[in-house]
């Protein structure tokens, strides 16, 4: 019974994203803001690597914390406002509860991004095929850029690097979908809890930066080129600090739960 319940927890977790038109807002949004600064850029470096790398620099990173939760941010407040999760209860843990939210909400933020990456590389290819004829993928453009700081631009492998972008967007955006719900078990605004993660990540990264603690500031996370050239570098950094976003949000989300339906 609670694994069926799990199960329908999930689906209706997944069909909330798909009905909720933020989330087509958020993925137009971060699409056209990336597209067409590469469309203006493409005649300068039409190497698709180096507009891939590109996209979701400055403009994508500074609201993707805002982009990739607005779909799922307010969800536990319209729940608990209906009383949803008191039924849920009947048929399931709160643990189990908690999780589904969780496990959704990272779902979300990682599914934006990588849909509106899909679209811009997709997007590129078509538009590189369309003014040139051909597709370029490496360059001495993005070599230079990125010598040293990338294993796979320092092997000439290209798809994987932009494969490794797209992994290093997508691992970003995963932690703030939490954050909101986190958040939501103590605010009751749902506009706060839309905002909280695109202030914690802009405030939090300037404090760190201005202190010259980098690899503290949450954008960090997503830096590219020799942007990501740090103390603490690649994958296996942001891996443990994302995993570490995820912990807490989990653990209190939770604790926020579980103190409202004692």
């Amino acid at each position: 019974m609670q694994k069926g319940c799990d199960a329908a927890m999930i689906r209706q977790e997944i069909r909330r994203v798909l009905l909720s038109p933020f989330f087509y807002i958020s993925i137009a949004i971060l699409f056209a803001g990336s597209f067409f600064p590469a469309l203006y850029d493409i005649s300068n470096h039409y190497d698709l690597s180096y507009l891939m790398d590109s996209t979701l620099a400055g403009y994508g990173t500074a609201l993707m914390p805002i982009l990739s939760t607005l779909a799922i941010a307010d969800s536990y407040l319209i729940e608990e406002k209906d009383g949803y999760q008191y039924a849920v209860m009947a048929r399931t843990t709160k643990l189990k509860y908690c999780l589904s939210k969780i496990g959704a909400a990272i779902g979300t933020g990682v599914a934006v991004v990588l849909i509106t990456k899909g679209l811009l590389l997709l997007s590129m290819t078509v538009s590189s095929l369309v003014i040139f004829g051909k597709v370029v993928l490496g360059s001495e453009v993005v070599d230079s850029a990125c010598a040293g700081t990338s294993y796979w631009i320092d092997h000439h492998n290209y798809i994987m690097f932009i494969g490794q972008q797209i992994l290093y967007d997508c691992m970003y955006a995963s932690i703030f979908p939490g954050l909101s719900l986190a958040v939501s078990t103590i605010a009751k605004n749902k506009y706060v809890v839309m905002l909280f993660p695109f202030i914690y990540a802009n405030v939090t990264t300037l404090l760190f930066i201005g202190l010259q603690w980098y690899y503290l500031a949450p954008m960090i996370l997503d830096a590219q080129g020799r942007a990501s050239s740090l103390m603490f570098e690649g994958l296996p950094y942001r891996i443990f600090v994302i995993l570490i976003y995820w912990l807490v949000s989990t653990v209190f989300f939770i604790r926020g739960v579980w103190s409202k339906m004692k």
